[in-house]
């Protein structure tokens, strides 16, 4: 059992963000759309879209591990039935070490694991969007058939006042008055 003051080793990941090119779009923000009948449409990329109002970036961000053991001294110890957490001045975990070496290879477990995590979720991501590239393509498409069909119908409309419009009434002549 270990005590307070007791110095171990505690296994850690730091994490870093860093961008990466967009693998969908390759960087050009726009991704090319052949649909069944052969017509081509060029939609911004969904893989690199943050979302709100920003549009597609062309990189998207990714996260580095870098894995570390660190020796500290335990400051507190809580004990529950389930576990037994270490509290340290700035930190605190469930597993300690004796050795800088136990600590590393549990630190590369945990970097694998993380790293595991975020590729599927990134190709869960892609493969679960809300709107795909089709629906995109399909809805923007409905979109200008739709204003076509309202500029048609307003247009048919002005010509129909057009038609019966009335000539403008013949306003009196007035004349040179005398001006009082």
């Amino acid at each position: 059992m270990r005590q307070i003051g007791d110095m171990v080793w505690v296994a850690r990941n730091r994490y870093q963000e860093f961008t990466q090119v967009c693998p969908d779009c390759l960087g050009t923000c726009a991704a090319e759309i052949t649909l069944a009948n052969g017509d081509k449409h060029s939609i911004a990329c969904g893989m690199c879209d943050p979302g709100g109002y920003t549009g597609s970036t062309g990189y998207i961000m990714r996260t580095q591990t870098k894995i570390e053991a660190r020796q500290m001294e335990i400051s507190a110890i809580e004990a529950t039935r389930e576990k037994t957490t270490y509290r340290f001045y700035d930190w605190s975990c469930d597993e300690v070490f004796d050795t800088e070496t136990e600590a590393l290879v549990v630190a590369e477990k945990m970097r694998l694991e993380k790293e595991d995590y975020d590729h599927k979720r990134m190709i869960w991501a892609k493969e679960h969007r809300d709107r795909t590239w089709t629906f995109e393509c399909s809805y923007y498409r409905r979109q200008i058939s739709d204003a076509k069909q309202t500029i048609a119908y307003a247009e048919a409309r002005l010509n129909i006042a057009k038609a019966k419009a009335k000539e403008p009434a013949a306003s009196p002549d007035r004349g040179e008055g005398d001006a009082a």
